[in-house]
Parts: structure tokens; sequence; C-alpha cells
């Protein structure tokens, strides 16, 4: 009589644990890929951010705004999402909202913060997180997934976060 083969269970063990390998492999990859494509992101909105104010200006011949703002100041100008706008009279949509929470118009970050602006018809903005010194007339930047600073401060308008990972984002870089 002939006796049914199967496996072991030492076999079955390192089939699972090498199943398990993989699988930790592929999720790890994917994760990169996501904040990969959640910074390339950032990247874009701070681009249209930045645009929409130099077409207002170029429309206009004035900035939106004078000195620091975020984004959530900026965006009833230059989304022309409440009209009548003494700031936008043509009611011009700049900038296209993200989201629209109820009928309020929102234009944030990928980690759903308000981005940071400085704006100057001087052409010359210490902005960001660094402080640095930037020649242009604007200046747009994101904190970042942790929502804190290059130099490890915390945004306290930003709510809670992690430490200085100098993962910031900004236009002028």
């Amino acid at each position: 009589m002939k006796k049914a083969r199967s496996f072991t269970l030492i076999e079955l063990l390192v089939v699972i644990s090498i199943i398990g390998i993989l699988a930790g492999l592929v999720l790890s990859g994917l994760d990169l890929a996501k904040r990969a494509a959640m910074r390339t992101k950032a990247k874009a909105q701070i681009s249209a951010l930045l645009l929409a104010c130099k077409q207002f200006e170029t429309q206009y011949g004035v900035l939106p705004a004078d000195g620091a703002t975020t984004s959530a100041t900026l965006l009833p100008i230059l989304s022309a999402s409440t009209p009548p706008n003494t700031k936008n009279p043509r009611n011009i949509p700049f900038l296209v909202p993200t989201k629209i929470t109820g009928t309020t118009p929102e234009f944030k970050d990928p980690w759903g913060n308000d981005f940071s602006v400085a704006l100057s018809d001087t052409g010359t903005i210490t902005a960001g997180s660094t402080y640095e010194t930037v020649y242009n007339t604007a200046a747009v930047w994101s904190w970042g997934p942790n929502k804190y600073n290059d130099k490890g401060e915390f945004n306290m308008s930003q709510a809670s976060g992690g430490g200085g990972k100098r993962d910031d984002i900004n236009s002028w870089r």
C-alpha cells in the first residue's frame, strides 16, 4: 500500500515565510512610491499657486496680498469663489480649489495643511522654513508631512507632527 505524499510542517513554514518576506518588500516599495507621489503633487500645487499669484499681478498690476499669508487667505481672491470680490472685481478664476467642503473651497497640500505664502512688490522676501532671502515677488512653501520647518521648529498654526526631517517643499529651491 502506497502512502500519500504530503508537505512537512517545515516545508510549509519556509514557503509561508518566503511569501511574507516578498509581501513586505512589495508593501514598503508602495509606501515609498506614495510618498514620492505626494511630494510631486505638493510641488505641482506650489507651482499652480505661484502661477495664480503671477497671473493676478499681470491682470490687475498688483499682487493679491502683501506680506506673509496662507493659501486659505488667498483662495477666495484667486478662485473667484466669493463674488463680489473687491480684490478680484472681474471675478477671474486664477486658481482651482483642490477640494470643496460644503460651500467652502480649499487649497491644501497633500497632508491637509494650508500652504504658506509670502508676497512682496519689492522683489525681496524673507520666507520659508529656513528664513532665506528669496529674490522674487512671490514665494510659496509647504511644511511637509511632519508640519515642522527645516530647523526643526514646530509650526503651531499647522497642528501636531514630528520633528525636523528636512521635508519642507518650496518654490525657490
